[in-house]
């Protein structure tokens, strides 16, 4: 409780970001995140797979 608190505390000294607009924010950087993460993984397959790596 005393996090959430120090959280809200932080929050709203700053003029310019809400708790409603950190939320909006961290739920679009977690979307983002789902779905670049799919496409990141098939590239770095790609390019793991069409070279080969000598030691």
């Amino acid at each position: 409780m005393l996090h959430c608190a120090q959280f809200a505390q932080f929050v709203s000294s700053t003029t310019s970001l809400t708790m409603n607009c950190y939320f909006q924010l961290m739920s679009l950087a977690t979307l983002e995140f789902i779905f670049n993460l799919p496409i990141n993984t098939y590239g770095l397959y790609l390019n793991i797979t069409s070279r080969h790596i000598y030691p």
